[in-house]
């Protein structure tokens, strides 16, 4: 079946008046969040679909949530139709895991070009065997090999930031000695172009986070760089309001990293990719931050081309086509 085709049979069963409830937003909305935007999603006028999926499948899918929503949730029978469609987009026409992101914590791997999800919630139960999320008992196996060898080549410190690191979400982690890092004054000439409007606006960028030389110097104060990266899989990976949700995500994988790991408190710092989102507005440069717990300053402000960072740690760069990797890092002693 023609993955277009699916898509038009979707769009016709809800009516006009449905689509325009959709779309209000209000309290008179059948649905409201996660299937209310992957709905709204299928009627973008440049989205595209391409290739077949299972008719088979995708009905039999459309039966077992009927089946499962009807025993689960009998007194909502009017929004069925709704929550089922937005399953059935987000597994055959997007290939995403059909849980909400904010109700299952699931992982992903890039793998050969392709983003592959792994669910910790994934079992033999009949809603979630559509999903193409996969157990985590296969990729919770590679993540102790993974685990041990750091313990056996920089120590068990190392090795607990790592699990701390892969348990908080993201997808790659690789070690650098600092001794063995290089800073470049022309990766700051990009900060101070300004194409990313953070410069002189907040304490995460340049100028406040000092001058390379400084961030060098504070640097080689650590040990180790455990870059890490999280993939996420865009359909135009160079339109920015594509990426917002990727760094919105991975924003808040760094901050569960940092309440894993307290690194003001444990010696230890935290480089982010982007600028700093936690307040409306930066106190920058007229008052102290507000939170510094919680304050990462940019990967990219100190001078390092990630790309290079990226070989060094053994970490992929590039994932494939519509697929991005944001890049962080730890900086701890052994």
């Amino acid at each position: 079946m023609d993955k277009a085709d699916f898509a038009e049979q979707i769009i016709s069963a809800i009516d006009g008046e449905e689509w325009e409830l959709l779309d209000s937003g209000g309290p008179d909305s059948p649905v409201h969040g996660f299937y209310r935007d992957t709905l709204l999603e299928l009627m973008d006028p440049y989205r595209f679909f391409d290739g077949d999926m299972s008719e088979e499948n995708s009905w039999d899918l459309f039966n077992t949530l009927q089946m499962h929503l009807e025993e689960t949730q009998p007194e909502k029978r009017d929004v069925h139709k709704f929550m089922i469609y937005a399953h059935m987009i987000r597994t055959y026409l997007d290939g995403l895991p059909m849980h909400p992101p904010e109700k299952v914590k699931y992982y992903t791997k890039a793998r050969n070009g392709r983003a592959e999800y792994f669910c910790p919630k994934k079992d033999d139960s009949a809603v979630c065997s559509f999903c193409v999320a996969r157990d985590c008992a296969p990729l919770y196996r590679e993540w102790e090999k993974e685990i041990a060898q750091t313990a056996e080549k920089y120590g068990e410190k190392a090795a607990s930031i790592r699990k701390c690191i892969l348990e908080s979400g993201f997808t790659q982690v690789g070690i650098i000695k600092t001794e063995d890092l290089h800073f470049y004054e022309e990766v700051r000439k990009y900060c101070v172009e300004n194409a990313c409007h953070h410069f002189n606006t907040t304490w995460a960028c340049p100028p406040a986070v000092g001058t390379v030389e400084e961030c060098r110097e504070r640097t080689l104060g650590f040990d180790y760089l455990h870059l890490f990266s999280k993939s996420f899989y865009l359909p135009d990976a160079v339109d920015w309001d594509s990426m917002k949700p990727a760094v919105t995500e991975f924003k808040k994988n760094v901050d569960e990293l940092n309440s894993r790991l307290k690194p003001r408190q444990n010696g230890m710092m935290i480089l982010s990719n982007d600028s700093c989102s936690l307040c409306k507005t930066c106190t920058y440069p007229d008052a102290p931050c507000r939170i510094p717990d919680k304050l990462h300053h940019s990967i990219e402000g100190y001078g390092f081309y990630v790309s290079e960072l990226s070989k060094q740690a053994g970490v992929s760069y590039f994932s494939g086509s519509g697929i991005i990797n944001l890049f962080g890092a730890v900086l701890h002693n052994g």
